[in-house]
């Protein structure tokens, strides 16, 4: 399995939701160049079965990291052959309990501040029809279980070799009726429910 990027950039030439109007400053277009989330566990769920069918791929804590132009492998993993229709995750913060286990960990010393975050975005923006840019880190502590949805459903059959790719998009994360800047606190409430779809799944 794959962290991949659907594109690299959120700009107000793309229109996803002409009825979310954006509640705060809006950004001409946003350039995302790290996205991390914090996940418990992956899961493939079987099409047509209940939840006691699904088939793990990974259980945290661990990192799911995005960043553009590089496709990381972040499972290697052997799965029962079926017919699968969509990957379940589950966003969660650490537990102020383990913070200790965690702290100067290079790769989860960012999520263990008094932040809780468990999702941490940097990029670039620009507003204000300027041609400079200003650097940005969005860090949001949504805690979710989501879904991302295959196009239709994959079959895996035994024995033979798959990727599959999970896509961060920032047109969804970002784009409502217009860029929501993510410098602006009045836009945190709608980028944190944006976050909890910006993820897409694929066969490759």
């Amino acid at each position: 399995m794959t962290a991949e990027t659907d594109g690299t950039k959120a700009t107000s030439a793309f229109n996803k939701d002409q009825n979310s109007p954006a509640s705060g400053n809006v950004a001409d277009s946003i350039e995302i160049t790290r996205v991390r989330f914090l996940l418990s566990a992956v899961k493939l769920h079987v099409a047509g079965n209940d939840t006691t069918h699904d088939g793990e791929i990974m259980t945290g804590p661990f990192v799911l990291e995005f960043t553009p132009g590089f496709s990381r492998v972040f499972a290697n993993i052997t799965l029962p052959e079926g017919t699968y229709e969509k990957i379940k995750f589950e966003i969660h913060k650490f537990p102020s309990s383990i913070d200790q286990v965690y702290i100067g960990d290079v790769v989860f010393n960012d999520f263990v501040t008094n932040e809780r975050s468990t999702v941490i975005i940097d990029g670039r923006v620009w507003s204000g029809k300027s041609s400079i840019s200003v650097d940005f880190e969005y860090k949001s502590a949504i805690t979710a279980n989501v879904e991302a949805v295959f196009p239709g459903p994959i079959t895996l059959a035994g024995g033979s070799n798959a990727t599959i790719a999970m896509l961060f998009s920032p047109m969804l994360a970002f784009k409502s009726s217009s860029v929501l800047d993510p410098r602006d606190p009045s836009n945190k409430p709608a980028i944190d429910n944006f976050l909890k779809s910006s993820i897409k799944a694929l066969k490759k």
